[in-house]
């Protein structure tokens, strides 16, 4: 879209002036029980997790020098993506420690990032979800499964028929996704000592034998996984789950907003948030004259610096 108007850009009038309700007593609640400053990381259920969000995470993670442990807040984050080890990786390039905070149900996009934590904070309701590659279609997907189900005989007999292209495509994908699950274990866990715990969750959660709906409780992340799980206490958990319902209104929130003279659809994609620094990732969409969406695709998504006035739950959001 072009901007042939005089005045600021649409990427500046958006840069600190994006509505967004605080949850910085939701934070500093947290901190105060746990006594360690806090990082959040969440995207909406459709929203991967890309190199775009990079920028205004090293810029959060430099403000939280001089601190050796973290709690890395994770919720929602939708598919896998190889961003996740990008994201680990710089965590331990901070801090020598940080344990994952899970919420609820974490998307299979959580999980890798959680996987990297020194130990897990799960509530009663949390979970961790199973992993897929990312560069899969539904067809390969399909054909992983297909593959796997077959004797050994009967497997030879079908990859005579079957495009080895397409073999081939598969193993490299979930070789991929493993090799990066086990860097990221590997940041907390011995190669040798520990390898018997990362070869069984690997075996658990990248093998692709469960639905991505399939929930790893707080329970099997003890007893199947094996990994180290902390249980909050009751105001701890109170704590963790305001802080998720926040989340869940705020991507609820849709509203309209007319910029030189042509009408958006804009809702929030996405949070990057500590006690003192935030980054919100817009979405806006284009409407034409009925309020009706143009075209498939957004107009814009960006990672902005929150300001302005409030956002009011149930209530319309507007620039």
């Amino acid at each position: 879209m072009e901007n042939t108007a005089k005045g600021p850009s649409l990427a500046e009038v958006l840069e600190g002036h994006f509505p967004l309700t605080s949850n910085r007593l939701l934070l500093q609640d947290i901190t105060n029980i746990r006594q360690r400053r806090i990082l959040a990381v969440v995207l909406a259920p459709h929203v991967l997790l890309d190199r775009a969000a990079i920028d205004p995470l090293v810029g959060i993670l430099r403000s939280l020098r001089g601190t050796n442990a973290i709690d890395l807040y994770v919720d929602g984050q939708g598919p896998t993506s190889p961003e996740a080890w990008r994201v680990v990786s710089a965590l331990r390039e901070h801090f020598e420690r940080f344990t994952s905070i899970v919420p609820f149900a974490a998307s299979a996009g959580a999980t890798m990032l959680a996987l990297g934590g020194d130990e897990l904070l799960m509530t009663d309701v949390a979970s961790l979800s199973p992993l897929e590659p990312w560069s899969l279609s539904p067809e390969l997907q399909r054909l992983r499964g297909e593959l796997r189900a077959l004797s050994p005989t009967d497997r030879a007999a079908a990859m005579q028929r079957l495009d080895l292209r397409d073999v081939g495509a598969v193993d490299r994908a979930y070789n991929g996704l493993e090799a990066l699950v086990r860097r990221i274990l590997g940041t907390h866990l011995a190669a040798e000592k520990d390898s018997a715990r990362v070869d069984a969750i690997c075996r658990q959660l990248c093998e692709g034998d469960l639905l991505p709906s399939f929930p790893f409780t707080r329970r099997d992340c003890e007893q199947r996984l094996q990994l180290d799980v902390i249980k909050p206490e009751p105001a701890l958990t109170d704590n963790l789950w305001k802080l998720h319902e926040y989340y869940r209104q705020m991507f609820d929130i849709e509203g309209d907003w007319v910029w030189n003279e042509r009408h958006f659809s804009i809702s929030y994609d996405g949070f990057i948030d500590t006690l003192d620094e935030r980054r919100v990732l817009v979405r806006i969409h284009r409407l034409d004259e009925r309020g009706r969406r143009i075209g498939e695709g957004p107009v814009l998504t960006r990672w902005v610096r929150p300001g302005g006035q409030e956002v009011v739950i149930d209530r319309e959001l507007a620039l």
